[in-house]
């Protein structure tokens, strides 16, 4: 027999070693790069739904807040604490959050933060108007007709805010 034979009878007996051996290799790599993935995969996971626990405690602040300030002050004229929506804010500006939340609650955490921020804008001017000085005869200048106007849209809008409020408070993993 030739060298050459030789070594190609070698080469042929241990042919099917080298192609199992690779098969086995290139499994177990798309195994562990498939697992590394869903290892991610979790943590994405974990990770909304601890900004979504966030969102949450923060609605149940204004919950609060709705409760002992806006219940029990705002039809004496006076609003004692703002409405936090900050968390809100960011999580709808986090690209992993909205890669998770569902739809409608990007669109219910958005009326959240619209209706909370006019809110908070509503108390502001009233606030403004309240403290001006005494009304001058002149209609144009006289800061209670625009103080009624401010508290007539201030509490039309406060029923869509605890709505929001209670169902931002709610929201599902």
């Amino acid at each position: 027999m030739t060298p050459l034979k030789t070594l190609w009878n070698a080469a042929k007996k241990e042919l099917p070693k080298l192609l199992l051996q690779g098969a086995v290799s290139a499994l177990g790599f798309l195994l562990a790069l498939s697992i590394n993935g869903w290892v991610e995969q979790q943590k994405e996971i974990n990770t909304y739904h601890s900004m979504l626990s966030a969102v949450r405690t923060e609605a149940s602040a204004n919950q609060a807040i709705v409760n002992t300030s806006y219940k029990n002050y705002f039809l004496a004229g006076m609003v004692i604490k703002e409405f936090r929506y900050s968390t809100a804010t960011q999580m709808l500006g986090n690209p992993l959050f909205m890669k998770y939340a569902a739809t409608a609650d990007i669109q219910l955490l958005n009326d959240y933060v619209d209706h909370l921020s006019l809110a908070n804008g509503y108390r502001q001017v009233a606030e403004t108007l309240m403290l001006q000085q005494p009304a001058t005869p002149d209609a144009v200048l006289n800061p209670s007709g625009w103080l009624q106007s401010v508290e007539g849209s201030w509490a039309d809008l406060l029923p869509a805010v605890q709505k929001d409020v209670e169902a931002a408070a709610k929201l599902k993993d």
